[in-house]
Formats: structure tokens, C-alpha cells, sequence
């Protein structure tokens, strides 16, 4: 199956204290017009640090706060078909947690890969990288 990165319509991010700033930035910008992506935790919720990531360097830290974020969607009745963990980004043990929380789940994991011998100059523009299957859940789709 090839993929093709549709417009999420909600998204959670792993945010630890050195990336924080950045994720509510995203979760401002995107949770606006045109996008009116929905955000867990929201720009606000990551202003007064909640749902970060403690420990950056303990796979099983982000492996329990990826599959918190997994539940809620299940809850919001979103399927495991059309849900991935994107493991791009972060520490090698937040890569390896999310990846572990996606398999125990269910839900297919993606790595992105950058265009410009492996790097993603713009992550603004989807030209610069594309994303790879790691696990593919997306059989029943």
C-alpha cells in the first residue's frame, strides 16, 4: 500500500521541557483557521506543562504517555486503521517508546525521511521528506 499523508484532524505530541515552546506553537498555529486541527494536550494544556514527557532518555516514559494519547483516541472513536505514531524527532529512547506504545496498540508507525541526504530542511513543506511504513497496521483499511 503506498502511503499519502491526509490532513489530520487531531493530533497529540510527545513535548518534553526543550521542545515545549515548539509544540505549542504548532498546536496554536494548526488549531486555527483553515486547519481546525484538533490538539491533546492543546496549546494551553502544554503552557502549564501537562502531559510532557518527564524523562527524554526512558523508552517506557513515552511508551506510557504515546499509548495515553493512543487510549484517547480510541475514547474519541477515531480506529486504530487510521491512526500511526509518527516516531520522527526527539531522542533515540522517545523513538523507541513511541514505536513500542504504536505495537502494542495496534496502530501502524511512520518514520519521515528527509529529502536533502536524509534531512528535512523545511518541515513546513511535505516536499521535503516522506514518510515510511516502520509497522503497518492499515490492513483492514
Amino acid at each position: 500500500m503506498d502511503f499519502t499523508l491526509a490532513d489530520p484532524k487531531h493530533v497529540s505530541l510527545v513535548y518534553s521541557e526543550y521542545s515545549r515552546e515548539v509544540a505549542r506553537e504548532l498546536a496554536e498555529t494548526f488549531s486555527g483557521q483553515p486547519f481546525n486541527i484538533q490538539f491533546f494536550p492543546d496549546a494551553n494544556a502544554m503552557s502549564q506543562n501537562r502531559l510532557k514527557l518527564e524523562d527524554v532518555d526512558k523508552p517506557e516514559a513515552c511508551k506510557a504517555l504515546v499509548k495515553e494519547h493512543l487510549r484517547r483516541f480510541a475514547k474519541e472513536s477515531i480506529p486504530p486503521t487510521l491512526t500511526f505514531v509518527d516516531t520522527t524527532g526527539g531522542k533515540v529512547p522517545m523513538s523507541i517508546g513511541a514505536f513500542q506504545a504504536a505495537e502494542e496498540i495496534g496502530v501502524s508507525s511512520i518514520y519521515v525521511v528527509g529529502k536533502e541526504n536524509g534531512f528535512i530542511k523545511d518541515p513546513g513543506k511535505r516536499e521535503h521528506g516522506y514518510p515510511v511504513f516502520i509497522s503497518d497496521h492499515t490492513d483492514s483499511l
